[in-house]
């Protein structure tokens, strides 16, 4: 059977390395990390090992893929030469980050560092070109307001492409056998290049252990760490990151470091703001549906995310 070849348009996701403002201190949680025996106790800042104190950085994540194996990895180096250092991987799911992450910080009790993400940027003239593709039927509409899983239409072979990231590559790598696929530009008009940091590690100060956050942030940004942005198929943040050797998908790869070369300094807006990126993420997802539902006009839609973001920044 000839074999079809289909496109897979790819947001890119590129880790970046930010010191939040956020008070708390560190905080115990369930523990990612397989080598946790019963009995085991873990060591927390306050206790003493054999050579000394180790302080235990509590790392509230989600993940991807294979990312959390190929995090531990790089954690686990981190933590031979630092001996000191204990990181323990806090796993959640991605839908439950923000407000386990906010109790936590309301509580007093934030995370050493956590896992975040931003918000994406919208435009009059790109809402119109959105809600068209859906009125044509050529975007799957029930993805939006159905909650139907983009990535499974794709896979199944009932969508010809669709929106995602380098998480998938992996994954698409493995699972997809009956036909060919590859990554393309996202579409634009004037300007080309997408969100360049929707996925970020950020440190919060108040949590006793900021001096060792900067310390791990600035690592996993070091060409020490990047077995894991080429293991777990992520785009580096790193300026040499196309020159990584990917475990797979190097033609993939090729496509989404040159797209994100393009991206513009509007993709980062927001990455400065990570507490009102949060907050208005909510917003833009209830306000774009009621758009594409055909419930408001594209103005009325642009006039409650402006108004959203003003209430949010006062």
């Amino acid at each position: 059977m000839s074999k079809k070849i289909v496109s897979l348009l790819l947001g890119v996701s590129v880790m970046a390395a930010l010191l939040g403002g956020c008070g708390g201190k560190e905080s115990g949680g369930e523990s990612s990390r397989a080598e946790q025996a019963s009995g085991d106790e873990t060591k927390t800042g306050g206790e003493e090992a054999s050579g000394g104190e180790v302080k235990t950085l509590e790392f509230m994540w989600f993940a991807d893929g294979n990312e959390t194996a190929a995090m531990r990895k790089v954690l686990d180096k981190y933590e031979e030469l630092h001996p000191d250092i204990k990181v323990e991987l806090v796993e959640v799911p991605y839908a439950d980050l923000n407000e386990k992450l906010m109790m936590a910080i309301t509580g007093g009790e934030a995370p050493a560092l956590s896992r975040v993400t931003g918000s994406p940027l919208f435009f009059d003239a790109a809402l119109e070109f959105t809600k068209e593709s859906f009125d044509k039927g050529t975007w799957v509409k029930s993805v939006w307001l159905g909650g139907e899983d983009a990535a499974n239409l794709f896979t199944s072979g009932q969508a010809a492409a669709h929106i995602g990231g380098s998480w998938l590559i992996a994954s698409y790598s493995d699972s997809i056998t009956d036909f060919e696929w590859s990554v393309t530009y996202l579409p634009y008009s004037k300007v080309r290049g997408n969100c360049t940091g929707y996925k970020q590690f950020m440190g919060f100060e108040g949590s006793g252990y900021e001096e060792e956050a900067k310390e791990l942030l600035a690592y996993l940004a070091s060409a020490e760490s990047a077995s894991y942005y080429s293991e777990s198929l992520y785009i580096s943040p790193r300026l040499d990151g196309a020159q990584l050797e990917y475990t797979a998908g190097s033609e993939q790869f090729a496509i989404l470091n040159e797209d994100a070369a393009a991206a513009t300094s509007a993709s980062t807006i927001d990455w400065g703001y990570p507490n009102f990126s949060t907050a208005y993420n909510t917003v833009i997802i209830n306000t774009v549906k009621e758009y594409i539902a055909g419930n408001i006009t594209v103005e009325e839609c642009m006039a409650e995310m402006d108004a959203a973001a003003d209430n949010l920044s006062q």
